[in-house]
């Protein structure tokens, strides 16, 4: 129970970090508010993880002002200094916030590995994505790393996106029933928007009586200490966590049998790049 209260109360250190953070209101570097922040900042990365850490380092790497070797003398330094610090605090948020994920990770053991069951009568031949209609932007960059591990569009249903969901005419339940089979593996796309969803309610019951195979992707902040319901405390992983899309990415290769060799060329940066418009999403609800 102590452990459990440490990584609590390291959540709630780098969480009111970020609080802090997003009401700066400062342009500069060289403001008080925001070296008392930075100080903040250091010193609590040095008391979570210690003064030599790989978390305190990163921190201390980012740029918060701008500096030139060479002058131009139509250089406008003010609003180039504005747009280095407005960055570098951007930055900074993203670094904190996936210190918080990663926390969350290691105490939930819901997140140990990524690991699809496999029934040896049962072959995945589909992937079904439930989620909030709010959430249509993050679902589709979603998509977008399904489709870079290998997955053909017709192997997704989707109902927010024309060309994966239910065609124009038919029964909307319906559908979502005769998608959501054995042969499915349903992903969860999980936010404060889709437990007010009332259709995404539907689809999580349909899913536990219908569909053997399930991942819980939790996005921030929403966390998993927030999961209800009847989602099975099965292996999932956080949204923007690469290394988890790792190890689901060789479990969907496994299951579709996608050539894996083939298709990985160029992996890594896709996915970083993907990922990178995930985190602005993410950062935008945040703000």
């Amino acid at each position: 129970m102590r452990n459990r209260m440490n990584y609590l109360k390291k959540i709630e250190l780098l969480e009111n970090l970020v609080k802090q953070a997003q009401n700066i209101n400062a342009t500069k570097s060289k403001e008080p508010v925001f070296q008392m922040w930075q100080n903040d900042v250091k010193n609590e990365l040095s008391r979570i993880y210690g003064n030599e850490s790989f978390e305190l380092n990163k921190f201390r790497a980012i740029n918060f002002h701008y500096s030139s070797l060479v002058s131009f003398g139509n250089e406008d330094y003010d609003a180039l200094d504005r747009e280095v610090f407005r960055k570098g605090m951007f930055e900074a948020i993203q670094y904190l916030n996936l210190y918080i994920s990663r926390i969350t990770e290691e105490t939930n053991p819901i997140d140990e590995s990524i690991q699809i069951s496999n029934d040896s009568d049962i072959q995945i031949s589909k992937i079904f994505i439930s989620h909030a209609s709010k959430d249509k932007d993050i679902v589709e960059d979603l998509i977008d790393l399904l489709e870079e591990i290998g997955v053909e569009p017709h192997q997704i249903f989707c109902s927010s996106f024309e060309g994966y969901g239910i065609p124009l005419g038919e029964n909307f339940l319906e559908t979502i029933k005769a998608q959501l089979t054995n042969d499915s593996l349903v992903l969860f796309v999980l936010t404060e928007n889709f437990y007010q969803s009332a259709v995404c309610m539907c689809e999580m019951g349909a899913a536990w009586v219908l569909s053997k195979k399930h991942i819980p992707i939790v996005v921030p902040p929403f966390d998993y200490a927030g999961i209800r319901g009847v989602i099975p405390n099965t292996q999932g992983l956080i949204i923007n966590d690469a290394q988890k899309w790792n190890s689901l990415k060789q479990q969907i290769e496994a299951q579709f049998q996608i050539n894996g060799q083939e298709n990985s060329a160029g992996w890594e940066r896709k996915r970083d790049r993907i990922l990178g418009r995930i985190n602005k999403h993410i950062a935008d609800v945040k703000n």
